[in-house]
């Protein structure tokens, strides 16, 4: 597994900086790349991933307020079973307090009953599967040379490893998700089935 350090690292190496041996070493170009993969985890988790999205949570009101707070990993929500048609969204009462769930349609944060969401959720570095870990690790490295060097020669070679991390993340989350093009495409279904008598249309 990829360790922030090993990802720090790589990121360092993009710009010819010597590796470190820790993350509290001091070094200014070490810190700027750990920042920059954190930013990069949350904005890469934030598109919704087999492993980070959970389907059908019941999130209950609050017995005093009518209100459903939300954790802060939750990165974007929506309605989900008998709640799929809501148009709900996250909001916030001040940058110290908890996000709670918000009805734009009713304008209201007050909630008679349960709720029932879909949820994508954000996780550190050291938390996520090893493929999306290593296209963070390809992007962060990316984008950290392009901000400290603007090498053509050097964004070449590291576009190349992030288009093949992606590669790599795409095979990941299509096994891990059970995808299939014969099965899951409506087309592809109607023609696969097009020729048994009961086979669907």
């Amino acid at each position: 597994m990829l360790t922030k350090l090993d990802a720090v690292n790589r990121c360092l190496r993009a710009i010819g900086e010597a590796r470190i041996n820790s993350l509290d070493s001091g070094v200014p170009d070490a810190a700027d790349a750990e920042a920059l993969i954190d930013e990069t985890v949350t904005e890469v988790l934030g598109s919704g991933w087999h492993f980070n999205t959970e389907q059908g949570v019941e999130f209950e009101p609050s017995s005093s307020s009518s209100r459903i707070v939300l954790s802060k990993s939750i990165l974007s929500l929506k309605g989900s079973g008998r709640d799929y048609y809501r148009n709900l969204t996250m909001r916030r009462s001040g940058t110290s307090t908890p996000p709670h769930l918000y009805d734009l349609d009713e304008k209201t944060d007050k909630f008679e009953r349960p709720v029932t969401l879909s949820l994508v959720r954000d996780y550190s570095f050291e938390n996520i599967p090893h493929p999306h870990a290593s296209y963070v690790t390809a992007r962060a490295a990316r984008i950290f040379q392009e901000n400290a060097m603007g090498s053509q020669a050097l964004d070449g070679f590291t576009a190349r490893q992030e288009a093949e991390a992606w590669a790599r993340l795409m095979d990941s989350e299509a096994e891990a998700s059970g995808l299939n093009a014969l099965h899951d495409s409506p087309t592809m279904a109607r023609l696969t089935h097009r020729n048994q008598p009961i086979g669907w249309r």
